[in-house]
């Protein structure tokens, strides 16, 4: 038994055994079909695919695993801007460059995939500015990204994670 993927879009059966992504088998009628790749995957998905889709459905795993991902590379540039800091005032100039030119290139990916998010518990993405209400928009919004999407079609599209 291998305990490692053999490449992207390989998945792990009940078996123990890596599988390719070609034979990885589609759900039934209304079970749940399982995202495909790693945290990284649905990153970079979500970055180079999907960079300004505001139309469509995400489904939870869509947005948290971007979110943790994106998280960490914010983190991560932080960590390395303040090291190289300790260095030279230059270096600092330069991982505070990059680190907002990070952060600011996100930011149409992160509004998109939270819009794609509200449409999958059919809410209109419109929804995002609650985030204005000081608190109580941002518990609202938390328990929308929480709470699972429609089962069947919406206005915004099919289901992403359940097969009509």
């Amino acid at each position: 038994m291998s305990d490692r993927s053999e490449g992207p879009g390989w998945w792990l059966a009940s078996d123990g055994k890596w599988y390719p992504p070609e034979s990885q088998p589609q759900a039934a009628a209304g079970q749940q079909v399982l995202p495909a790749g790693s945290p990284f995957d649905i990153w970079k998905s979500v970055v180079m695919t999907k960079y300004a889709q505001f139309d469509g459905r995400a489904r939870r795993a869509e947005f948290w695993w971007f979110s943790l991902v994106n998280f960490g590379f914010i983190v991560a540039l932080g960590i390395v801007t303040s090291i190289l800091g300790s260095f030279s005032d230059a270096f600092t100039g330069l991982g505070v460059v990059v680190y907002l030119a990070y952060v600011i290139g996100m930011i149409v990916p992160s509004i998109a995939v939270t819009f794609r998010r509200l449409h999958d518990t059919n809410k209109s993405g419109a929804m995002l500015f609650l985030w204005l209400l000081p608190l109580i928009g941002s518990i609202i919004l938390f328990v929308f990204y929480l709470i699972d999407g429609d089962r069947t079609e919406n206005r915004y599209g099919p289901s992403p994670k359940y097969q009509a």
